[in-house]
């Protein structure tokens, strides 16, 4: 494994505050890699469960937090990606990313997707639920779900963070990064990231969390949490190779 040596540079800037570039599909010649993984500072503070207002005899009196999870050190959850990458290998435009509504919470917490690519969203519960999605403030989805494995497929064309909520169930939440083409990759359990087929460059890595702290309670009760963790380090991919890239979050 290459190892590379990265500039970290902390920004405070949303998520390309929805502006979209244009993306060129195509094959990508003896491309690299970046993996890496996200770590916690420190010890990880424990989370207060968050209060179920409505169908406790169904979800109970409360669901855990999930604005943090982590393992061994490493963050689940974190989103990774290429910031305004011009061209690279093509968009699955024929698969689907998939989310759920299992026991009254979002499954998987956070997704990322290709803008116009598809997301189908299953009701797995006996309950009505109603997901609501916003980017960057600006609502995009909003449908009921009253059967239990309705699906619904949808498409967000908007490049920005989703905020996804449910407007049956004030404690659910869930989060996803639209982004223009397809190179990103969410954490999993251990922290861990993997971006492939890159193309020979230089480029900006950027990494989304989003944040675990609670400022307040909105008028229905939802939590409100503290802004968004938003890092970025520069990453050089060599043709063949792999960038070893590591994040820290504290």
């Amino acid at each position: 494994m290459k190892k590379v040596l990265v500039t970290t540079l902390v920004s405070a800037m949303v998520l390309g505050a929805g502006v979209s570039f244009a993306y060129d599909e195509g094959a990508v010649a003896n491309g690299g890699k970046i993996t890496g993984q996200i770590k916690f500072a420190g010890t990880a503070p424990k989370l207060d469960p968050i209060k179920v207002q409505k169908n406790q005899d169904f979800c109970g009196n409360s669901v855990a937090a999930e604005g943090l999870q982590v393992n061994g050190g490493g963050v689940k959850f974190g989103v990774v990606y290429i910031e305004k990458i011009a061209a690279g290998k093509a968009i699955d435009r024929a698969g689907k990313t998939d989310l759920a509504e299992t026991k009254c919470v979002f499954r998987p917490h956070v997704i990322a997707v290709v803008k116009g690519t598809d997301i189908s969203i299953n009701n797995d519960d006996t309950i009505l639920h109603n997901i609501n999605i916003s980017i960057d403030g600006i609502q995009r989805y909003n449908k009921g779900q009253p059967k239990q494995n309705q699906i619904l497929v949808t498409k967000l064309r908007n490049v920005g963070v989703a905020d996804m909520t449910c407007d049956s169930h004030t404690h659910m939440k869930g989060w996803g990064v639209v982004l223009d083409h397809p190179y990103f990759s969410v954490s999993n359990d251990k922290g861990e990231f993997s971006i492939g087929q890159v193309p020979a460059g230089k480029y900006n890595l950027k990494m989304w969390h989003e944040n675990w702290k609670v400022k307040n309670l909105d008028d229905d009760g939802r939590p409100i949490y503290d802004t968004a963790i938003l890092q970025t380090k520069e990453v050089t991919v060599t043709a063949g190779g792999t960038a070893s890239v590591n994040f820290e979050i504290k």
